[in-house]
C-alpha cells in the first residue's frame, strides 16, 4: 500500500507490484530470500508524497510512508522495501481553571471548538495519526488538588475525548477552580511513562493554560512557577516532551491573573517551554527574591526552589505557542493554527522498514552491511548518509532517520523521499513492525 504524506497525516495511494523482481542476466550474488544476511538484492526504499495539505492516513492504522517502487539494479534483482512511521502519542493537558469560563477571555468555548469540531477540529483530522489521549485539570483549595477528568490514549480516540471533554462546560459552578499546573504535568507524565502501545513510539503532553500556576499547598498568590517548571523537567527526563500553549489571561494581564512574583506571563511560558524541551531554564534575577519568600515556596514540602536554573541569561529558547484573543469565535482559527504547529513537532522522522516477499508475505528489513551505499533524495534534492542534514540508520539498522533540515521539512510538510541501497548491503528478515494500536 503507499501513502500520500502532507502535514501531519496521510492519505492512502495507490497499490503497485513488489516483490523480488528477476533480471535477464545472472546476479552479482544469491538472489534468494532467507533468514540469513542477503547479498546481490538492492534494497529500495520510496517515500511519497503531497508537500501540502493535512489528510489523515488508511484506515488499518499502518502508517506507509510512500509507494512501493522498483528501480533497475543493471544485473541485481531488487527489493521493494516500504516506510512505516512512528505513532505519537499525545495527552492533550488542557487547564480548566475559572478563569478559562469567564471574562475578559473566556477561552474554554474556542478551545474546544479548535481541537473538537466534527469537521475542522484538529482531533478529528489527526486521530487516525496520533494516539491522543486527554487530561483536564483543576482544584478546589488545598484539599482537592489536582482534580483531573482523563481519557486514556488511544487512535481514532475523537468520541471518547469529546464525551468527556464535551461535559465539563456544564459542571462549571462559578467556582475559583485553581490551576496546580504541577501536579497535572506529573500525572499526565506518569501515565505516558505507564503506557506501552504497540509499538512503543515518541510520548508528548500538549499543556494548554490560561492563568500562572498555583500549587496543591497554596493557592494564593499565582506563585507555582518552580513548581511547573519542576514538573516538566522531570517529565522530560522520563521520556516526555512538554509542548505549550499560552491563551488568555496569562498573556493580557499576568498580575491581573494573580502572578504577583516571580517570572510571569510570557517569561513563564519559555520557562515551562525549556523545561519540557530539556533546554535550560533562566533564573531568577535580583529583582525577583521575593519569589523565594513566597507562599508557594514558604509552604512547599522542601522549603526551597525544585527545579534546576541555568546562569543568568543562559536560558533556552524553545518554541512555544501563544494565542491573546478575546475567547470568541474569532479564536478558533488562531488556535487550530497554534495546536497544528505544536503537534508538528510530534510527528516522528524515524520510519521502520518493510519489504513484500516473493511469497506474498511482508517482512522487515535489517541492514548488515554497507548501509553508507545508501542514495537518498529527500524532494529530489541528494541527502547525505550521516549528514547533519541528511539520514542516519537507525540504531536497530531496521529502519531510517531523517535529521536537520530534512527532517524539519519533513514534518511541516512531508514530501518526497527516495533511495536505493545497491547489491553489496546485505541484509537480514525480521519481524515487521506491528500495526499501530
Amino acid at each position: 500500500m503507499s501513502v500520500t504524506c502532507g502535514l501531519l497525516g496521510c492519505s492512502t495511494g495507490k497499490q503497485t507490484d513488489g516483490g523480488l523482481t528477476p533480471r535477464p542476466t545472472g546476479t552479482a550474488g544469491s538472489t534468494t530470500v532467507g533468514s540469513g544476511g542477503q547479498a546481490g538484492t538492492p534494497v529500495v526504499v520510496t517515500t511519497g508524497g503531497s508537500a501540502s495539505g493535512l489528510m489523515v492516513g488508511p484506515d488499518d492504522g499502518m502508517k506507509d510512508a510512500g509507494p512501493d517502487a522498483n528501480i533497475d539494479a543493471g544485473e541485481c534483482a531488487t527489493l521493494s522495501v516500504q516506510t512505516v512511521e512512528l505513532v505519537a502519542t499525545v495527552d492533550l493537558l488542557v487547564d480548566t481553571s475559572g478563569s478559562m469560563f469567564k471574562a475578559p477571555a473566556p477561552f474554554w468555548t474556542p478551545l474546544y471548538n479548535a481541537l473538537m469540531d466534527k469537521t475542522n477540529g484538529v482531533v478529528k483530522q489527526l486521530q487516525d495519526t496520533t494516539r491522543f489521549g486527554f487530561t483536564s485539570y483543576t482544584g478546589v483549595g488545598t484539599t482537592m488538588c489536582p482534580i483531573l477528568q482523563k481519557v486514556p490514549y488511544a487512535l481514532k480516540n475523537y468520541d471518547a475525548i469529546d464525551k468527556m471533554y464535551g461535559g465539563i462546560l456544564a459542571t462549571y459552578n462559578s467556582q475559583p477552580w485553581e490551576t496546580p499546573t504541577h501536579a497535572a504535568i506529573d500525572a499526565a507524565a506518569a501515565d505516558l511513562v505507564a503506557f506501552k502501545p504497540t509499538p512503543d513510539g515518541p510520548k508528548f503532553i500538549l499543556l494548554v493554560t490560561d492563568g500562572a500556576p498555583d500549587t496543591c499547598w497554596s493557592t494564593n498568590p499565582q506563585c507555582g512557577q518552580d513548581a511547573a517548571i519542576k514538573a516538566a523537567q522531570d517529565a522530560y527526563a522520563k521520556g516526555v516532551t512538554t509542548y505549550v500553549l499560552g491563551i488568555g489571561s496569562v498573556l493580557a494581564d499576568p498580575k491581573a491573573d494573580g502572578c504577583q512574583v516571580g517570572r510571569c506571563g510570557v517569561d513563564y511560558l519559555q520557562d515551562v517551554a525549556n523545561a519540557g524541551a530539556g533546554l535550560p531554564v533562566e533564573p531568577y534575577a535580583d529583582t525577583d527574591m521575593q519569589y523565594f519568600y513566597s507562599s508557594c515556596i514558604a509552604n512547599s514540602p522542601t522549603k526551597a526552589l525544585t527545579a534546576t536554573y541555568a546562569a543568568t541569561g543562559g536560558g533556552g529558547k524553545a518554541p512555544y505557542s501563544t494565542v491573546s484573543g478575546s475567547g470568541t469565535a474569532a479564536d478558533v482559527t488562531p488556535l487550530v493554527d497554534a495546536i497544528k504547529k505544536a503537534l508538528v513537532q510530534t510527528r516522528s522522522c524515524t520510519f521502520a522498514m518493510t519489504a513484500t516477499l516473493p511469497t506474498g508475505t511482508t517482512t522487515g528489513v535489517k541492514i548488515t552491511t554497507n548501509a553508507e551505499k545508501g542514495k537518498f533524495a529527500y524532494n529530489g534534492n541528494p541527502i547525505g548518509y550521516n549528514d547533519p542534514n541528511g539520514w542516519t540508520l537507525s540504531a536497530d539498522q531496521t529502519g531510517i532517520t531523517l535529521s536537520g533540515t530534512s527532517c524539519d521539512s519533513w514534518r511541516t510538510a512531508g514530501g518526497n523521499l527516495t533511495g536505493s541501497f545497491p547489491c553489496e548491503v546485505t541484509f537480514d528478515e525480521v519481524p515487521p513492525p506491528p500495526v499501530p494500536k
